[in-house]
């Protein structure tokens, strides 16, 4: 796990947050949809999206386990419709990938 310093999270966000201004992102299906899970809907998903900060993260980047050479952030957030939210995020060549949106188990 690799921790980096404001700067580059500050980055991170920044080019995530562009490909969500330029509608340039996704949910990625899993097992669950996490709009369901947490009642909410992506208008309301990608808002939390937009208001992550650097005092939201956790840790990152680190290496995608499924897709070799990309790479994931963790960020945690308490929303006002859901508290306590684990929220796992990748860019890739500019487009916004929201991988898990729920309840923290972890923090």
């Amino acid at each position: 796990m690799r921790h980096v310093n404001n700067a580059e999270v500050l980055a991170f966000l920044r080019a995530f947050k562009r490909a969500l201004s330029r509608n340039d992102w996704e949910i990625v299906q899993r097992r669950v949809s996490y709009a369901r899970i947490t009642e909410m809907t992506p208008a309301s998903i990608k808002q939390i999206l937009f208001e992550l900060t650097p005092d939201n993260y956790v840790h990152g980047p680190e290496s995608d386990r499924n897709r070799t050479g990309e790479y994931v952030w963790i960020f945690h957030k308490d929303g006002e419709q859901v508290p306590n939210l684990y929220i796992k995020l990748k860019l890739v060549e500019g487009h916004a990938k929201v991988l898990s949106f729920h309840q923290s188990l972890y923090f």
